[in-house]
This record gives structure tokens, C-alpha cells and sequence, in this order.
């Protein structure tokens, strides 16, 4: 029923009628509490008399009110009085969007400046999971000030009914249940595809509503006009909008996004409306009127209102000026919080991909305990994702409903709202970045940079390798048709060169020399890191050009020398998170013993970035591979807490093993003129170091055999992954290399047993990591170790046991080789809280002769005053800071 002028609502008193619709009457009222006008919407009595209706409405009403923003209208609260039910409002005083479109199109920078408002709207409703669905120019108010204010924003949801509305007559409007196939929700000719075929919709459905109503800004008519609802739905399925409509000044890049944003089919949609919002911010005044210099417009606004007549806005000069002259918004808050890591959850900075934080910036997922947890921000509790064994790399979909990540040679994905992983590709690599489109980018190291297309294919080889060229860390641009990644010799990291180049062919333009890992960011920045420094810089998209000084910023993060891969993650939203770095850093890592009950001592040797230990055949002295600058072999003696210098070589030396007799250890290298090459020195340092053997792809020395005259390599293989291989060095003028086993499959960190008889690998041929052994030199019987994954085996010095790292825990498993194989019963040590990189083929930790183990621990890991658990940085809206700090050049 109808309320007339003078009535009262509750405090509210009417003051006269200012429109009706499908969702209601609107009336203008007084606020005797609170000395306002407000807009009263009465509901339908359909909705108001339904008290299971009415329940659902008041929560989905108590969402809305919490929308708090310059560009949506607020809702203020429900009033009931006797049988009328109404929303209380916030009053818009202006015309319609509606109202200007019927005096003709809208000059391009005026579309420009509304089309960045309502995008800005929805982009902020969005990131609270509140959808529009019913954008359209009678919805979107115009104020005198010149702000913009979209209505009825959700009200279609919350409106929804399970039972389908009777009469439509009044309004193109149907209100019914959004979620459930056959029913329609929306205006006809803003409609989506799949809204108009009565399907569940998204956000993607807003988009498709913008794309339209910026079409009709710009050409003044619908993009999808019909007599009728059902002709305008049918426009909708099956036809494209009339693109010469659209004025010849509108800038090609407008146009893409316009195209962008009306696929039919969602899957190809524009993912986010925050990029549309972003593409409109970089339309310059000079694109939009090239012929044109920047000048200020007065102008006149008419419109009419149906508020007992015709009413008159005219926008004067002075207004004009008072909009420009108008107090800015003050600014984001940038805020700063700490929280260490659960005690029972370790962590290893090894790892080359530890965190990821959602686009919305919601949810948080990291590596702990060699598992992805998943932690929503509005959540102190992480929960752990289960089937996640020996995760690595964790990385979202663009619209963060998923997240990838890689485990036992495979890509998987997971749903955040809960479910189990699947395998989405045979493929594994040390990072990925998910686009717009559903293609995944993998960074494959020396086998340069992969792709999955979104049709589940097979992986194809997106940037191919180079010798002795590391490829790495693809991130795709907003757009999902351009990347930028990194490539370079690892030995030469101020030459490594950020790289920006198209999906779909090689047109590569380097804007970036000495980064590490680039990503850009929705400020308009590149944000970069190089050993732990993180810095930003303005970048052009569209130009591929910086266009301004790089800042570094106040940051001190962690970083894995594995891969070189900082431990900071940022969001769409401005929310980034990071692991800080330790005060002192040199002091990354340390060496511990540690017993098989899990009692720790340190090693008396300094801090350094320790990797790949093995102990020497009589137990006295470990060598290892210390990562950063020098990248080279050491050998250590704790007993004196020395370290000395094996190899000198600024290449990558790597992966270190000892001759049975302790007088010569041999390791992997790829050198300035050698791709990959095996080198040999004697221990104690003398002589000179020599090249054993070179080739073309990399690989890893795994172990010496026990005749001395041989060793074990790992080669990675393109055509069949990784394989194993025996190199016989006895005569040195001619190395044999033969293939031991040569699968489709990858068999890594291999170890041959100390009586020379047995071989224990790892291999992902059942779908995961799992250890096999098998009779080696000459293979026969094999032996399945572990049936819940595993990795790193390494076997006792008596060869009755195999050890290795699964579950979160050191194990343990008998073996026995008498009349048949046999294996016994894992059983756990002590929970695994050490560094294991896991990418790469390296095997973190070794067994001494006395059965203690060498690990390697983060030095943050413990001090004096007992465990000392890691933290996360979480800085909040840290885009604003950057937009202080890091600005272009003035043209």
C-alpha cells in the first residue's frame, strides 16, 4: 500500500513519493532522531507478509549495511510499522544514470569518471563477496558534487523468493532466487548470459552488467534493446553488441575491456572488475580527448524526477569548480601486525615457494610441516589441507576460489571452500601464476617456462631453455595475455633481467636488470627483490616502459637462496604479507646434529646458508654447498669449527659427494663455458680442481660408488624427466656415461647401499613421491618402501635401514635382503622441522657413521632462551604507502 506525504514510519515522516519499481516504492522522509532526510523503500506486501522470507532478507540486509563506501548507497537499517515493511536508506539527491543517457551520449572523460566510480563500487562489494546483480543506469545516482552513488546494491538478492513472482508488468525486474538453475534474476537488457538462461551467477555477472551500461554511456543507446524482456534475453544469447554504436574517439584499449567484459561465456569473462577499474585509471585526459588540451568544463545537467512533476538540475559553472576544489578523501590506513607461527608447525625457508596470499586478499595459504595450510584473515586458525603431502609453491586462481600448488612431480589444485586436490597436470616446477583465462605459467628453472592451457591438454613449452640459463618465477599481468618473468645465469644475479613478452608469441622487451622476482601490482608499480631487499617501481602496461626511479622499500624480508625466491606475497587488494629477515643477515642457517629421539645440538660453525651436507666415510668432516654469492663447495670440520673453501668457481657448484676412501669429493657445475659439468678435487684442498665430464642438461652427482671408479648422477631429461645414470670415470680421458634407469617418469635422490647391492630412488610413477628399492648394478627384484609418500632416503651405514622424510617426521624402516626383499614398518623419529628444499633434487640432511643425523636449521629456529617460532608480517592497505613513496616522473 501506499504512504502518504506526512505519514510516519516509525521516527521517520514521510515527505512525498519519489519513485516505485519492482522492488518497491521510494519515498522521501524526515529523521526526527537524527535530523536527516533519509529514502524509504516499502517492501512488497508479497515479501513483507512471507515471515520466512522476511528472516532471510534481514541477513542478507545486515550484510549490505556493513557496505560502507563513497560510491554505494548505505543502507540504514529495517523499520516496521504494523503491516509495512522498509528499508531505511541513505538519500541521493541528483539524477539518474538513466536520466543523463536520455539526453544523449556522454562525452568520453565524463563515461570515463562515471565508469571508474561504479567499478569502484562494485570492486569493493566484490572483495566482501556481495553481488549487485541488478546494475543498471536507473541504479547508479549522480550528485550535484559530482560523486557517484550505485544503488540498490544486493537488494535483488536479498529480495530473492523461492516461489517465482506472478506479474512483471511493472518492471523489467524479476526478483527471484539467484542460485538455483531456471530461475531469472536481473533487468533484461543488463542481464547475463547466464543469468538470462536461469543459471547460477558470480560477480562475473556484474561485469557483464558494467560492459553494458558503458556502452550505453558512450553511445546513448542499450546494447541489448528489445520490446519486449524475452527479446531482450534473446539479443543477450545469442547475438554481439553493435560495436560501431561507439563513438570513433574511444580508445582501442577501452574498447578490448569493453569486449572483455561481454563474453558470453564466463569462463572467458574479465575475472575482476578491479582491472577494469585499473585499465579506466591509466586512460589518460590525452586519450580520452587526443585533439584536446586538458581544460576545465563547466556544463548543465537535466533531468527528470518523478517527484510530483519535472524538476530541473542545472550544474553551474561555480559547482563546477567546487567539485574540483572539493577536500580529497583522506587516505587508507596503513597498518602493521606480527604473528608467529603455531608452535606445532614448522616451517622451511628452504622452500622456494612458501606463501601466497589470495587476489581479494582473504586467505592466506603457506607450507608448514611439508603440508599447505590455508588461513582465511578474518581467522586466527589455519586448517591444514588434507592430501597436500610434500607441497611446494603455493599459488591461487584469479578469482581465489583456488589454489595450486605442486607435489610428487605434479601440478594440483584444491578448492579453498574444502574438498580434495586433483591432479591438474604431470608437471612440477618452483613457481606458477594462475590467468584470467585458466592457463597456468610454471617457471621450470633450466627448462625454461611452461605452460597448462585451460582445456587440461598437455603441458607445452612456453619461453624455451637456453644453456646454462635459468628461467623462473612467470607472473602473469592483469590483463592474462602478457607475463613477466625472470631469466639469467643463477651465478650472475646483477645481470639477471626481468623480461616481459605475450602468451601467444616471443615479442620480449627486458624493463628490468638485477631482480630476482618481479610481480606487478594493481598501484601501477612493478615491485621487485634482490637478496631480500624488496623495491618498486611505476611501470606503463601498456608501453611495457618503468616511468620513474625505483625506491627501495622499508622491508628486510626472508629469503630462500634456493631459487632465490623472497618470501613476500601481495594481494589485488594492497594486503601483503612476508616473512621478516633475521637481525643479523649473515646468520641464516646453522648445521645440527640430532639424535634418533630428536635431541639437537648445535654445531660449533658459523651461520651460513647451508646446503646439500654429507658426511665423510670416517664421520669426521661434512661437506657441503653454501648457496648466495659464492655458490661453492666447502668442507667442514666441527670439531675445530673450521670451514674450507673447496671450489672457487662463481658458478653454480652444487650437490657434493665423498669417495669411498674420504680423498676426493666430486659435485655438479654449470660454469661460464661448460653447460653442466662434473668436477673432482682432492679434500684436503691441494692440487687443482678438474672437469670429469661435461654435458648439455643438468644434473646432480648423487653418490660414489663403491668401486671408486664410478658415480651416480641424476640427469634431467626433457623428453623423460629426470633419470638416473652411471658415469664411469676409471679411464679420465674418457668418461662413460650410461643410463641405469630411464623412465617416463622422474627417479630422483637416489642412494646405493653401503654393501654396493641395492639402489633406494624416488619416484612419482604412482601418482606421488614414493620410495622404491631396487638390485642394482643390474636392476631386478624392486621393492615399493613407503605407501604414503616420501622423499630423501638415505640409508644406514650397516645398510639395514632406510631413512627418509615423510609425514612430518624423520623415518625409519627396516630392510632385509635374505631369501626375499623385506620391509619393515615405518616408524617415526622426531618430528621434521628442518630445512628441505624440496624442488631440485636436493637431499638436505645425511647419517653419520654413529647414526646422528646432520640436519640444517634456520637460525631464527632457536636461541638462548629456548624455541624462537618465525613470524609473518601482515601490512595493510600497503598500496597507499606506495603510491607516496614510489611516483612517476613529472611529464
Amino acid at each position: 500500500m501506499g504512504l502518504a506525504s506526512g505519514e510516519k514510519l516509525g521516527h521517520y515522516q514521510i515527505q512525498g513519493a519519489i519513485g516505485a519499481g519492482g522492488m518497491g516504492e521510494v519515498y522521501r522522509a524526515s529523521d526526527s532522531r537524527l535530523g536527516r532526510f533519509v529514502a524509504i523503500k516499502v517492501l512488497p506486501a508479497e515479501y513483507a507478509n512471507d515471515p520466512e522470507h522476511m528472516a532471510r532478507f534481514e541477513r542478507e540486509a545486515k550484510l549490505l549495511a556493513s557496505l560502507n563506501h563513497p560510491h554505494i548507497a548505505t543502507l540504514h537499517g529495517l523499520e516496521e510499522s504494523g503491516s509495512v515493511r522498509a528499508l531505511v536508506m541513505e538519500l541521493v539527491e541528483g539524477p539518474t544514470l538513466a536520466d543523463r543517457i536520455a539526453q544523449g551520449p556522454l562525452p568520453l572523460e565524463e563515461v570515463l569518471a562515471i565508469g571508474r566510480q561504479v567499478a569502484d563500487a562494485l570492486e569493493f562489494a566484490h572483495e566482501r563477496g556481495i553481488i549487485h546483480r541488478d546494475l543498471k543506469p536507473a541504479n547508479v545516482k549522480l550528485t550535484a558534487s559530482g560523486e557517484v552513488k550505485v544503488l540498490d546494491f544486493g537488494l535483488a538478492k536479498a529480495l530473492e523468493s523461492d516461489a517465482t513472482r506472478t506479474d512483471h508488468s511493472d518492471s523489467p525486474t524479476f526478483s527471484m532466487n539467484a542460485t538455483r538453475a531456471g530461475i531469472l534474476l536481473g533487468t533484461a537488457a543488463y542481464m547475463s548470459p547466464e543469468q538470462a538462461r536461469g543459471k547460477p551467477v558470480d560477480r562475473r555477472a556484474d561485469i557483464w552488467a558494467f560492459g553494458v551500461l558503458m556502452i550505453e554511456m558512450l553511445s546513448g543507446q542499450q546494447a541489448y534493446a528489445g520490446e519486449t524482456a524475452s527479446d531482450s534475453m534473446a539479443a543477450i544469447i545469442t547475438r554481439e553488441p553493435d560495436w560501431s554504436m561507439l563513438p570513433p574517439n574511444v580508445p582501442a584499449h577501452i574498447r578490448e575491456l569493453l569486449r572483455r567484459c561481454l563474453q558470453k561465456d564466463p569462463r572467458k569473462r574479465l575475472r575482476d572488475i578491479g582491472d577494469a577499474r585499473l585499465e579506466l585509471d591509466e586512460t589518460t585526459s590525452e586519450d580520452a580527448n587526443p585533439a584536446a588540451s586538458v581544460k576545465l568544463h563547466s556544463y548543465t545537467v537535466t533531468s527528470k524526477l518523478l517527484i510530483g512533476g519535472i524538476t530541473i538540475f542545472t550544474l553551474t559553472a561555480g559547482a563546477a569548480i567546487a567539485w574540483f576544489l572539493r577536500p580529497a578523501a583522506a587516505p587508507a590506513v596503513v597498518a602493521r601486525v606480527s604473528q608467529a607461527f603455531p608452535q606445532k608447525q614448522a616451517i622451511s625457508l628452504g622452500l622456494r615457494g612458501l606463501l601466497a596470499i589470495s587476489p581479494d586478499g582473504a586467505k592466506l595459504a603457506y607450507v608448514a610441516n611439508q603440508r599447505l595450510f590455508l588461513r582465511p584473515l578474518n581467522s586466527l586458525e589455519a586448517a591444514e589441507i588434507s592430501g597436500s603431502e610434500g607441497a611446494t609453491s603455493p599459488f591461487f586462481s584469479p578469482d581465489s576460489q583456488w589454489l595450486g600448488f605442486f607435489a610428487g612431480g605434479h601440478t594440483k589444485k584444491v578448492p579453498v571452500g574444502g574438498g580434495a586436490p586433483t591432479t591438474i597436470a604431470d608437471i612440477e616446477g618452483s613457481t606458477a601464476s594462475w590467468g584470467t583465462d585458466g592457463t597456468i605459467l610454471i617457471g621450470s628453472g633450466f627448462a625454461g617456462i611452461s605452460a597448462i592451457s585451460p582445456n587440461g591438454s598437455a603441458p607445452f613449452v612456453v619461453v624455451n631453455p637456453s644453456p646454462n640459463m635459468v628461467f623462473s618465477k612467470p607472473e602473469f599481468f592483469p590483463d592474462g595475455k602478457s607475463f613477466i618473468y625472470i631469466r639469467g645465469r643463477p651465478s650472475d644475479v646483477a645481470e639477471l633481467e626481468a623480461v616481459v613478452r605475450s602468451l601467444d608469441r616471443d615479442d620480449t622487451t627486458v624493463v628490468l636488470r638485477g631482480a630476482q622476482q618481479v610481480q606487478y601490482v594493481p598501484s601501477g608499480h612493478l615491485v621487485y627483490a634482490t637478496a631480500g631487499n624488496v623495491l618498486a617501481i611505476p611501470y606503463d602496461v601498456r608501453t611495457r616502459r618503468v616511468t620513474g626511479d625505483a625506491v627501495t622499500m622499508a622491508l628486510k624480508v626472508n629469503w630462500s637462496l634456493t631459487g632465490s625466491l623472497t618470501h613476500i606475497a601481495i594481494s589485488d587488494t594492497g594486503t601483503m604479507v612476508y616473512l621478516p629477515a633475521p637481525s643479523d643477515p649473515g646468520a641464516t642457517m646453522r648445521l645440527v646434529s640430532v639424535s634418533s629421539s630428536g635431541k639437537a645440538t648445535v654445531l660449533p660453525l658459523e651461520a651460513r646458508d647451508y646446503s646439500d651436507p654429507r658426511v665423510s666415510p670416517d664421520g669426521r668432516r661434512i661437506v657441503v654447498h653454501l648457496q648466495g654469492d659464492q655458490n661453492d663447495i666447502w668442507v667442514v670440520d666441527p670439531t675445530r669449527g673450521a670451514l674450507s673453501r673447496l671450489s672457487f668457481d662463481p658458478g653454480e657448484d652444487e650437490t657434493p659427494a665423498w669417495s669411498p676412501d674420504g680423498k676426493t669429493i666430486a659435485w655438479s657445475s654449470s660454469r661460464a663455458d661448460v653447460i653442466r659439468g662434473v668436477y673432482m678435487r682432492a679434500a684436503d684442498g691441494s692440487g687443482q680442481e678438474r672437469l670429469a665430464w661435461k654435458l648439455d642438461k643438468h644434473c646432480h652427482v648423487r653418490e660414489w660408488l663403491a668401486d671408486g671408479k664410478s658415480l651416480l648422477l641424476e640427469i634431467q631429461n626433457p623428453g623423460s624427466g629426470t633419470d638416473i645414470w652411471r658415469l664411469d670415470i676409471s679411464d679420465k680421458d674418457k668418461p662413460n656415461a650410461t643410463p641405469i634407469l630411464q623412465t617416463p617418469y622422474n627417479e630422483r635422490n637416489s642412494r646405493v647401499s653401503p654393501d654396493g647391492r641395492w639402489i633406494a630412488y624416488v619416484s612419482d610413477e604412482s601418482g606421488r613421491d614414493e620410495i622404491y628399492i631396487q638390485s642394482f648394478p643390474t636392476l631386478g627384484s624392486k621393492l615399493q618402501a613407503t605407501s604414503s609418500g616420501g622423499d630423501q632416503p638415505v640409508w644406514s651405514r650397516d645398510g639395514h635401514s632406510l631413512f627418509y622424510r615423510g609425514g612430518g617426521s624423520m623415518q625409519q624402516v627396516s630392510f632385509k635382503a635374505d631369501a626375499s626383499l623385506s620391509i619393515g614398518k615405518p616408524q617415526a623419529l622426531f618430528p621434521d622441522r628442518y630445512e628441505s628444499p624440496q624442488v631440485g633434487g636436493h637431499t638436505s640432511y645425511d647419517v653419520g657413521p654413529d647414526g646422528r643425523f646432520v640436519m640444517i636449521e634456520s637460525a631464527q629456529a632457536q636461541d638462548n632462551s629456548g624455541p624462537q617460532r618465525p613470524e609473518l608480517v601482515f601490512v595493510f592497505n600497503w598500496f597507499e604507502e606506495l603510491k607516496q613513496k614510489v611516483k612517476p616522473r613529472k611529464q
